[in-house]
Formats: structure tokens, sequence, C-alpha cells
């Protein structure tokens, strides 16, 4: 009885092809790696216009939409027959993402310019309250033992007072 031992392969490996393939691979990630920082080093941070803001709120409204019109055909009888549904979803995306792009634009600018403006509270009000608040959980707070009918203790109880009337 022998054993024969064969190579599953066709061709014969070639260890000098394989290193060069490896070193061109290397030598095109480095590149790629270089141009990829150089490129985004030099790009500063640019403010979205409102109108693009806008635009886009609008968009993605559209788009949510639609894709809840599309999943609405899922739950009906006959798909290829309510296909308005995904005419309501669009056009309701697209009143949501309006609503959502004023909103953007007119009220959280005002509401951040009023937290810049606001004075800043001290930092000894700020522990004041927080030790109210700590001196006002600790009254609501009990524990106590439980005894046995011996008088040893046979466990302990913990009480916590969320609401009085």
């Amino acid at each position: 009885m022998s054993l024969k031992i064969s190579w599953p392969f066709k061709e014969k490996l070639d260890f000098e092809k394989g290193y060069e393939k490896l070193k061109m691979m290397k030598s095109k990630c480095l590149h790629f790696f270089v141009i990829f920082v150089l490129t985004f080093s030099f790009m500063s941070p640019v403010k979205a216009s409102p109108e693009r803001e806008f635009l886009m709120a609008c968009t993605y409204g559209t788009l949510a939409g639609t894709l809840v019109g599309v999943a609405s055909l899922a739950f009906t009888d006959k798909p290829g027959e309510n296909l308005r549904n995904v005419a309501r979803g669009a056009s309701l995306g697209l009143y949501l993402g309006i609503l959502l792009g004023l909103y953007v634009i007119y009220v959280v600018p005002a509401q951040l310019e009023e937290q810049n403006e606001a004075p800043a509270t001290p930092p000894d009000k700020i522990l004041e309250e927080e030790d109210s608040l700590l001196k006002g959980a600790l009254r609501r707070t009990q524990v106590f033992p439980l005894l046995g009918r011996k008088g040893e203790i046979d466990g302990w109880m913990a009480q916590y007072q969320i609401l009085s009337f």
C-alpha cells in the first residue's frame, strides 16, 4: 500500500510573483492613503446655508414618506391597485419635510441664540441645588432591619417614597 500525495493546484506556486503583487498592492494603498489625507486635510468646515438645510429636510421627508407608502403596500390585498399609497406617502413626507425645514431654519437658531445670551449659573448655586435634591432623596429613603421572633435580624427592608398624597 502506497500513499500518494499530490498538490491540489495545477499550477506551481510562484512566490516571486506573489511577492511582487503584494508590493504593488502596498504601494497602491499607500498612494491612496496619502491622496486621501492630503485631500481632506486642507478642507475647511463649511456651514450649511439655510436654503440647503430646508431643501435637505424636504428631500428627506419626501424619501421617508415614499418608503412608508411602499411599505404600506405590503398590508393591502392588491398592491398593484393601491399604488397611490406611494404618492400619498411622498406627499405627506414632503409636507412634514417642509415643517421640519422651517423649524430648523427659524426655531433652532433662535434657541441657540437664547442659550448663548443666558447668564451662566454660578457653581455655588448648582452645588446648593444638588445638596437640596440629595437631602430630599435621603428624607424619602428608609432602610431598617426585619427582626424575627427571638429578636435576631432576619433581613433588611428598604423603602423609597415617590409620591405622597
